[in-house]
């Protein structure tokens, strides 16, 4: 009986962990318009190691290529490296923007991805070579 009540208890610790975790999954949404206006071309977690290629809908289920021109962050993890490129394979051959989450907030707009700016919450570094917002073709998050 003492056993199973020492079983029972660690299966209570990690259920409250991975409920605690499953709560804590931040959210990216990119909008058409900027300033986080207009139509909802995309929402993906903040989950690390995704790619989305726009432009070949990989995966199937991602938004409309060259689209986007803002982003919102709902509760994304601190240290989230969230990168939106012209060239839909994802390299730095044309414009790309890097924006680098600093402080969890519940929520920030990215109110266009053509603007390097930093604040306590956000790093954005933007890469011109001939502009980006309405242009995205791919998105790394990390």
């Amino acid at each position: 009986m003492k056993n199973l009540l020492k079983v029972l208890a660690v299966a209570g610790v990690f259920f409250a962990i991975s409920t605690n975790a499953n709560a804590q999954s931040g959210t990216l949404i990119f909008k058409e318009g900027n300033g986080g206006t207009q139509n909802t071309v995309a929402t993906i977690t903040d989950a690390s190691g995704q790619f989305y290629n726009l432009k070949d809908k990989t995966p199937s289920n991602i938004g409309a290529n060259d689209e986007a021109k803002s982003l919102i962050l709902q509760n994304v993890r601190v240290g989230a490296a969230i990168s939106v490129y012209d060239a839909p394979a994802g390299d730095a051959s044309d414009d790309y923007c890097i924006i680098t989450v600093k402080s969890l907030v519940s929520s920030i707009t990215v109110s266009s991805f053509e603007t390097s700016y930093e604040d306590a919450n956000v790093k954005v570094d933007f890469h011109h070579h001939n502009g980006l917002d309405g242009k995205v073709s791919a998105i790394r998050v990390n």
